[in-house]
This record gives C-alpha cells, sequence and structure tokens, in this order.
C-alpha cells in the first residue's frame, strides 16, 4: 500500500531542500509533478554525472514527473492555474517575492483552489530583517551556530538543505491531516536558518543555562571527555560513552581505571586527561580499537567508501538500483507501507501526459511546443 497515493504535489523547487522534500512524499505515493523551466532544474548540471545528469538531481528526483513550462508567460500561468485546481500541495523555493511577482503565490492560487496547502522554502524566511537576502546552506549554517566560531568547520553534509526539507515534508504532512479537520488550506513558511537553529537545541539550552558563548565540539550538554572523534594508529573513530557505567568499562578495557572520575573533568585535568587518552589511542589501529570495544558506543570514522559495504546498512536496503543507477533509500521502514520506485524524470519528459490530462488536444499541445511555452 502506498499511503500518500492520491496526494498529488506541484514542486516548483530547485537544487536540494525542496526535491529532498518532495522526494520523501513521493517514495510513499504522492504524485509529484516537477514543474521547472526549459532548462531545467540547475541541479542536472552540477558535477559529477551520471548517464549525463547532476548526480544530486537524479539521488533527489526519483518517482516525479517532469513538466517544462515558461511561467513568465500567460500560457504557462494559465497551465499552472489548472494544475492548482487539482492540486493538493504547492512546494516552492523562489526568494521571497519572486511568486508574487510570477501571479503564483499563495494569495492567488488559494482563489483557485482554497483546500491548496503551500509550502515555502527560503534562507531566513517570508518576512523579517534578513528575508530578502541571498544565502545557501552554509550561510545558515553559519548563522545558525553550526560550524563553530573558534575553528569554524562546515559539516560533512548540507544539513539546513537536508533539515529545512524534512521539516517542510513533516509541515505538508501536519497541513493535510489539518485540512481532513478543517477543510481548509494552510500557508507554510519554512526556513532554513530556522531549521538549523532547532537543530541547535543542545547547545542552545546549554548556553541559555550557562551563557557560555562557546562549547566544545561536543554535541551533549556537560561535554563528556569521551563523546567525540579520536585519532588512532591508522584512522579515526568514535566515543559516544555518557553513561557513567559505561565509562567505568571504557577505563578498565583500555587499561586506565586512573580516569574513572575524569569524565567530566575540566580545566587543567581535562586537558590531561585528554592527554593520556590521545597517547592510548595512537598505540592501535581503528580497527583494533573499534573491536576491543565493541560493546561500548564505539564506531569508526568511514571514509565515503566504506559507506555501501557495510552490512548493517545492506540488511536494511539503504541502497538500491533503478535502471542499473545507484540510489540512497528513504530511511523510513513501515510494518505494512512500501515505497514506489521509479527513474528521475528527463527535463518535460511528461509534458504532453500531463497537458492531455488537463484536457488539451495535439494541436494546442504543439503550438505550445513550438511558442516554448512547454
Amino acid at each position: 500500500m502506498l499511503p500518500l497515493k492520491n496526494i498529488k504535489i506541484l514542486d516548483l523547487s530547485w537544487y536540494i531542500p525542496g526535491p529532498y522534500c518532495s522526494m520523501l512524499l513521493s517514495d510513499f505515493g504522492a504524485e509529484v509533478i516537477k514543474i521547472e523551466p526549459k532548462t531545467g532544474d540547475p541541479s542536472r548540471r552540477i558535477p559529477p554525472f551520471i548517464e549525463g545528469e547532476g548526480a544530486m538531481f537524479i539521488a533527489l528526483n526519483r518517482n516525479k514527473k517532469s513538466l517544462a513550462l515558461n511561467l513568465k508567460a500567460a500560457e504557462g500561468k494559465e497551465i499552472f492555474y489548472k494544475l492548482t485546481s487539482k492540486a493538493d500541495v504547492i512546494l516552492e523555493s523562489f526568494r521571497p517575492g519572486v511568486t508574487e511577482r510570477l501571479g503564483i503565490d499563495y494569495d492567488g492560487v488559494s482563489k483557485i483552489n482554497k483546500k491548496i496547502i503551500y509550502c515555502s522554502i527560503s534562507s531566513y524566511g517570508q518576512k523579517g530583517p534578513l528575508s530578502d537576502e541571498i544565502a545557501h546552506n552554509v550561510n545558515s549554517l553559519a548563522r545558525g551556530g553550526m560550524i563553530g566560531s573558534k575553528a569554524p568547520c562546515i559539516p560533512g553534509a548540507p544539513v539546513a538543505d537536508l533539515a529545512s526539507g524534512m521539516f517542510s515534508a513533516l509541515a505538508i504532512l501536519i497541513a493535510v491531516i489539518g485540512r481532513s479537520k478543517t477543510g481548509k488550506g494552510e500557508y507554510i513558511d519554512i526556513s532554513m536558518l530556522d531549521s538549523v537553529v532547532s537543530w541547535m537545541t543542545p547547545h542552545l539550552i546549554g548556553f541559555f543555562a550557562d551563557e557560555k558563548a562557546e562549547r566544545s565540539e561536543s554535541s551533549l550538554v556537560g561535554e563528556p571527555l569521551s563523546y567525540g572523534v579520536f585519532k588512532a594508529k591508522d584512522g579515526y573513530f568514535t566515543l559516544g560513552i555518557i553513561e557513567p557505567k559505561f565509562w567505568l568499562t571504557f577505563c578498565k578495557a583500555i587499561g586506565r581505571e586512573d580516569l574513572i572520575n575524569d569524565q567530566f573533568a575540566r580545566g587543567k585535568r581535562r586537558e590531561e586527561a585528554t592527554k593520556i587518552l590521545n597517547s592510548v589511542f595512537s598505540q592501535k589501529t581503528r580497527e583494533e580499537w573499534t573491536g576491543l570495544l565493541k560493546q561500548l558506543p564505539c564506531a569508526p570514522v568511514n571514509r565515503l567508501d566504506e559507506i555501501p559495504s557495510n552490512p548493517q546498512l545492506n540488511y536494511r536496503k539503504m541502497f538500491f538500483e533503478i535502471g542499473g543507477i545507484r540510489q540512497i533509500a528513504n530511511p523510513i521502514n513501515f510494518s505494512e507501507f512500501r515505497q514506489k520506485v521509479n527513474k528521475p524524470p528527463k527535463i518535460g519528459e511528461n509534458s504532453e501526459e500531463i497537458l492531455i490530462d488537463l484536457g488539451y488536444d495535439n494541436r494546442k499541445i504543439n503550438f505550445l511546443k513550438n511558442k516554448g511555452y512547454v
């Protein structure tokens, strides 16, 4: 069963946040019509490439249909309005004000379809002192404090992009449930910065408690000595030891019971304990440490080439192929619901199919194509 089978989404978004959101929903049956310019979503042209398409585009646009549409032309708007009358959700990620100028903003389309759910994703939100500023993932991470200020480091994944996409998917589902009770549509305003700050809760709540403007690399309040990334003889591994009982076991396992009282050490003693641990860890390989500490929260820092062969991920079927192209699976697993699996579309691949469904005949479709409207 595909639980979102009867939900139709018009996706106007590009790059990562919006496409990630609509992909998560399309995996469980939502019909997603990706409305893109004649030149396509710009992520189609970002290397590396798979069969001529940008790898990121391939990763985020499975299970979707593509309609190439010129929204600046009156004929393009007319097609969009007809689609809106039959849609459940509109998703867009233009800069604030663009949809209003195009005549496809929520106030306008809600007059066509009062039950429409309209989700806007932007860097800083639709209104406010920063709403007009241009920004991408790294800028939202910086303003949200996620890259740190002592030794700034950009996370290995585009956290602001993905977090805002996830919050958008959650918000859309909440709005769909709400509409089933009220019969009314909803406007959703998702900010990448807001999403980052929400995920910064562990750090910010610590600041609210002690007003320390700088925190360690640890993501935990209290900053235990046993939580972080450590260097072995040939690579890196992580420890996530929070519970005192695990710390006790750890100290015994590495033969340093003199550190038992230092899990939350501060100042000079923390520096001394850290040097001791670094010296101990440099004596064995990454594999030796993860084997020795197997019964504790300990894991290797994997390279990208080590991830697809991970036995746990393969057991959980986190990788699959569509027409010979490898994909990362939706991480949500249900007991009864299944996931849909279709290849990402070519630019405008479904244009004719969509227009015919709207009642356009071949003569009109050819006219629209010749004029460059679709």
